[in-house]
């Protein structure tokens, strides 16, 4: 038998280019001024939206290396592939009839990108795919309810398509039908298995999604910083780059080095408005 012979030739090289490439797409992005919201990352902290578009463009708070993990950048790499295969599927079942496309609320500066509008037994879905480890979809099955944040994304995209409905290229495929539908697709990624749930547009929480972006663009115009709604070692503070500026501290080694698991998913109750009695 061959003796093992460990080394990192490759290992720490490839660590530090995923570093520096993560570092420089931060500052690529912290460059431009910001002028919208996404629901993908400004709508689990009202603080950290605000602070994302007071510290954009020239105003781009420094970079710091320290907040950035090569398996973190890995995860949304394979997460990123898992997308493009999941839609290969799709367009070879035939049942895309939208994929990728952008949508805005002007009037809200909300702008986002949905994965797909797909078609089948004459029934619309919006589809959102997700690739999360198996703690996840276990929590979602022991406590019968959705995560939270995912809940506000989706009906983010079900009052950006209402919005956009007579746009020509929407306007076509619904040919006066509404989309009340979204099937949350998750792939595990311990195992490569398909999880689903179907997610119905639930007016009462687009409803506070509306407040919650009055409330943050309300923020900005009266330059009124919303208060620190979490603690320190919250799970929403696990990736935000104004850790250090809220909390007054370095971000602890424990929520740099962890990944998407028990201590980072957060609550599956989780709504806009949970920490902001005000609005």
């Amino acid at each position: 038998m061959a003796k093992i012979n460990k080394s990192h030739i490759l290992t720490h090289r490839i660590e530090k280019y995923l570093i520096d490439k993560a570092i420089k797409e931060a500052e690529r992005r912290f460059n431009y001024s910001k002028t919208t919201l996404s629901p993908s990352t400004d709508f689990a902290c009202q603080k950290r939206a605000y602070l994302s578009i007071k510290n954009s463009g020239p105003k781009a708070l420094p970079i710091n290396e320290k907040d950035f993990s090569y398996t973190n950048e890995i995860a949304k790499d394979a997460g990123n592939a898992y997308h493009l295969l999941i839609q290969k599927y799709f367009s070879e079942m035939n049942i895309v009839r939208l994929n990728e496309t952008t949508l805005e609320d002007e009037k809200l500066k909300i702008k986002a990108r949905i994965d797909n509008l797909i078609e089948i037994d004459n029934q619309l879905y919006l589809v959102e795919i997700k690739s999360v480890k198996s703690y996840a979809i276990h929590m979602m099955e022991s406590e019968g309810a959705i995560n939270g944040e995912h809940l506000k994304q989706v009906n983010c995209y079900f009052h950006l398509l209402d919005l956009n409905k007579d746009r020509e290229d929407i306007s076509k495929i619904l040919n006066g039908r509404t989309v009340t539908k979204c099937i949350l697709l998750y792939i595990n990624k311990n195992d490569q298995k398909l999880s689903e749930y179907v997610v119905d547009k639930d007016n009462d929480l687009i409803d506070e999604i509306i407040r919650y972006s009055k409330f943050v663009w309300k923020s900005v115009e009266d330059n009124e910083e919303p208060k620190t709604p979490f603690s320190p070692e919250d799970y929403e503070c696990t990736y935000c780059p104004f850790y250090l500026y809220c909390h007054g501290k370095p971000k602890p080694e424990k929520l740099i080095s962890r990944s998407e698991d028990k201590d980072v998913w957060g609550s599956v109750y989780s709504k806009p408005t949970k920490n902001e009695p005000q609005f």
